[in-house]
């Protein structure tokens, strides 16, 4: 699902790529963010996931990955897809591209966000759970990471791990708990 702001002209645009969290949807993500894309004045593009959450968590029959076995899958492909599609028909401003995510969805865009960092010059990871590193980080990368220090889903240790592990490489990275539980 992909949502233009109120107001806007013709000028290329901001982009904030949505993801899910494992059960969710795309279009119940999207509605979210609808207010705050009127006011920033940024295009929103809501994916949805082919299983009940993204492929690099749960195979294509559904089943869920072990630790080692991780790997991008069909809904990277269809990702792609979409997002060749949509710059197709809107001017996008591609200096102003980020991903981001809430719980599964945090963890798939901290990890397609930093394989990509020439597309996505930003991630936004809501309570994420791990990522999977790139094999070099681009410094310039903005990272933003929040999780709730009451966390019942993802501990907030994983958050604070991802951050640290993160904060090492040198780069732009804002690491914001708040008080409260998985959300």
């Amino acid at each position: 699902y992909a949502y233009r702001p109120a107001n806007s002209d013709d000028a290329p645009l901001p982009l904030l790529v949505l993801l899910h969290g494992a059960g969710g949807s795309a279009r119940g993500f999207l509605d979210a963010f609808r207010d705050e894309a009127d006011q920033g004045g940024y295009l929103l593009l809501s994916l949805q996931s082919e299983a009940v959450t993204w492929d690099l968590i749960v195979d294509a029959a559904g089943k869920r990955r072990s630790k080692g076995e991780p790997s991008f899958g069909r809904d990277v492909g269809r990702a792609n897809q979409v997002l060749g599609d949509l710059f197709g028909r809107i001017a996008v401003d591609p200096r102003r591209v980020a991903i981001g995510g809430f719980s599964d969805g945090a963890s798939y865009a901290l990890s397609l966000g930093l394989a990509n960092p020439r597309l996505f010059r930003g991630i936004v990871a809501m309570s994420p759970g791990f990522f999977v590193a790139p094999t070099a980080f681009d410094p310039k990368q903005r990272v933003f990471i929040t999780h709730g220090r009451s966390d019942e889903i993802l501990p907030f240790s994983q958050g604070r791990r991802i951050a640290d592990l993160l904060e090492t490489r040198g780069g732009w990275l804002r690491f914001r708990p708040f008080d409260g539980p998985h959300r």
